[in-house]
């Protein structure tokens, strides 16, 4: 399986920590995300906010391509990730 190492995620618009939890539920009950997505976005909302929950930042391509194409992030690959 394919890892990438996000060094770097932020934010397409301001956003504060209770607006960006509150998206994460509702944008994926309704887009059918796997929970493994699911569990990557939760990360990826965490380190945006600079929530320690895992020490390698590191992800599944396979869920980042996911994710990018709910546009729930905006990943056009590299090590930036931003949150929509």
């Amino acid at each position: 399986m394919d890892m990438i190492l996000i060094a770097e995620v932020g934010f397409l618009n301001d956003t504060s920590e209770r607006d960006s939890i509150g998206r994460l539920g509702m944008s994926t009950l309704h887009n059918g995300v796997s929970t493994a997505a699911t569990a990557a976005l939760a990360r990826l909302t965490c380190q945006a906010h600079g929530i320690r929950v895992d020490e390698s930042h590191r992800y599944l391509v396979r869920h980042l391509k996911e994710l990018h194409s709910l546009r729930l992030v905006y990943w056009p690959g590299g090590s930036e990730v931003k949150m929509v």
